[in-house]
């Protein structure tokens, strides 16, 4: 198969283009000077956690994290509730991705959390999560 150069650059101009006016249009507010305080401030390390495609994105988060000198794990929601939740101490940041705010596994990893931490949770939801949202110091 043959492919046209003048299209095929063509085509991967737009799709950065839309890419980076997607990457522009993230609402930047408090909960984001919030997020960095925290992680900034944490004593413990960073433990990132979500459940499916966020929870992918999750663990990449910790691997980065850690790979730059910040120190970070992944937290299987469902695994949390089997024993790794010891892996969570009081002085850490947890971060949770959820696109709902709503899966049961996200919403108990939470119950847990709070139980745990001094108020160091964040979240990032990508529908507004009454759950959720409403404990998360963002």
């Amino acid at each position: 198969m043959e492919i046209n150069q003048t299209d095929l650059l063509a085509r991967a101009k737009q799709v950065l283009e839309t890419e980076a006016q997607a990457v522009r249009s993230i609402p930047l507010d408090d909960g984001l000077v919030t997020a960095v305080q925290l992680i900034l401030a944490c004593k413990g390390k960073v433990v990132t956690s979500g459940m499916g495609k966020a929870g992918l994105i999750a663990q990449k988060i910790a691997s980065t994290m850690s790979s730059t000198g910040t120190p970070a794990v992944f937290l299987h929601p469902g695994e949390a509730q089997h024993g790794d939740l010891g892996m969570l101490g009081k002085d850490d940041v947890l971060i949770v991705l959820t696109n709902s705010g709503r899966t049961r596994e996200i919403v108990e990893l939470v119950d847990l959390a709070e139980r745990m931490l001094e108020h160091k949770l964040l979240d990032n939801c990508h529908h507004v999560a009454p759950r959720i949202g409403i404990e998360a110091d963002r």
